[in-house]
């Protein structure tokens, strides 16, 4: 299936996240005021597959979901080591998202 210019996950990033950001087809400047990351779905973290399975066993839908998640249910979560739950945390922090119980694997 190829993917049109008009789908926001088109070339593996978030079209209309972050400023500075173009799109090379249609040339549009991307803004960040435009968009609130947390209500995503997980898919847009662009993590690896063992990290996306991880965090759809333990029920997150969206990246407030993933956000919001106690240390202890990320300690316990199936397949999830120190390597998947710092890449976790390395995404949230890039992105913005201070202060979660992710925190600790940075």
């Amino acid at each position: 299936m190829e993917q049109s210019q008009h789908d926001p996950y088109y070339k593996g990033y978030i079209a209309d996240y972050r400023d500075g950001i173009r799109d090379g087809v249609c040339g549009k400047s991307a803004k960040a005021t435009e968009m609130d990351i947390t209500k995503l779905p997980i898919q847009a973290m662009a993590l690896s597959t063992r990290a996306h399975h991880c965090l759809s066993q333990a029920g997150c839908t969206y990246i407030a979901d993933v956000a919001s998640l106690s240390e202890l249910t990320i300690a316990t979560m199936r397949n999830m080591g120190a390597k998947t739950a710092a890449e976790v945390a390395h995404w949230l922090d890039m992105h913005g998202i201070y202060y979660t119980a992710w925190s600790a694997y940075l």
